[in-house]
């Protein structure tokens, strides 16, 4: 017979947890000859199937040139791939008989079998690494080794460049969570807003003078009156306010003094006021200059 076909392999084709039946498409003249190869939905995992009906798949169309099919007992899952090659054995069992019959047939035969073998180790050369007619052949003995540490090398480079990334983007998460997306102003002072929820509300205002209560004693100290606050924006919980008073009237600018706040929440404080602790009776006006930090979100 004559061989039209010149490759020895079909497929790869797509498991999908249905479909059983897979074509050749090439001369087989013996089932043993054919290679069944499931590849496993990692992309790495190769098994050679068992032919037997009793075992992996069976087979029709031996002896015939345009191929057949090979029947699996189990379908190939979505994600695996099967793959058809031949692999003739390497053999020469014709024995020619001084002044005997001239079979053609035999001849024939014997041509077919030397084709698909040079047809199997080409599949095998093509898919082999090859160098060029001008290379060195010395370098043909380290090649595999350079092959594999090349391998060696890319996996380190990808593994060092996925870890980078993942640095990289777990730095940037880290500067975002901590950064400025929103600010502005009013009539009540300052807001500023983080992208980690943090929000700052300052503010400031001129107090009545600080002997305008009490009497410069421990018992009852100087104090300014007591003023209720707005925050420049309003906080989900209470936050913490604090705050400071500026005088700036002669030595009393270096009298001690507290500042106290009665109550804070979300939208306001109240009563803040600063006590003069001694009976110094200047009658300055502090600046009292304030900052609440707790959270917008």
């Amino acid at each position: 017979m004559t061989i039209t076909s010149q490759t020895s392999k079909s497929g790869p084709y797509s498991g999908n947890d249905s479909i059983t039946t897979f074509a050749y498409t090439f001369l087989a003249t013996d089932e043993e000859h054919l290679i069944v190869t499931l590849l496993d939905a990692d992309g790495v995992t190769e098994t050679v199937q068992t032919l037997g009906a009793a075992e992996d798949y069976t087979v029709t169309g031996v002896g015939t040139v345009s191929g057949g099919t090979v029947e699996m007992a189990v379908p190939p899952a979505t994600g695996e791939q099967l793959l058809i090659t031949r692999s003739v054995t390497k053999t020469q069992e014709i024995n020619l008989q001084n002044r005997a019959a001239l079979v053609p047939e035999i001849i024939e035969d014997s041509f077919d079998k030397l084709t698909q073998i040079v047809q199997d180790l080409q599949g095998l050369s093509d898919r082999s690494v090859k160098i060029g007619p001008f290379d060195d052949l010395g370098d043909v003995d380290t090649l595999y080794d350079d092959i594999l540490a090349a391998q060696t090398g890319a996996e380190t480079a990808q593994t060092a460049a996925e870890t980078s990334a993942a640095e990289a983007a777990a730095s940037a998460a880290s500067i975002l969570s901590g950064a400025l997306i929103d600010r502005g102003s009013n009539i009540n002072g300052v807001w500023v807003r983080f992208a980690d929820g943090t929000q700052i509300c300052t503010g400031s205002f001129t107090a009545s003078s600080i002997v305008a209560n009490g009497s410069g004693t421990w018992s009852d100290p100087y104090s300014t009156d007591g003023v209720d606050i707005t925050h420049a924006a309003a906080f989900i919980s209470a936050p913490v306010l604090t705050g400071q008073a500026v005088f700036t009237s002669g030595i009393y600018n270096r009298q001690p003094s507290l500042f106290r706040v009665a109550t804070v929440k979300v939208a306001i404080a109240t009563q803040l006021r600063v006590f003069r602790m001694s009976d110094a009776a200047n009658a300055d006006t502090p600046l009292i200059n304030y900052i609440s930090v707790g959270r917008w979100v």
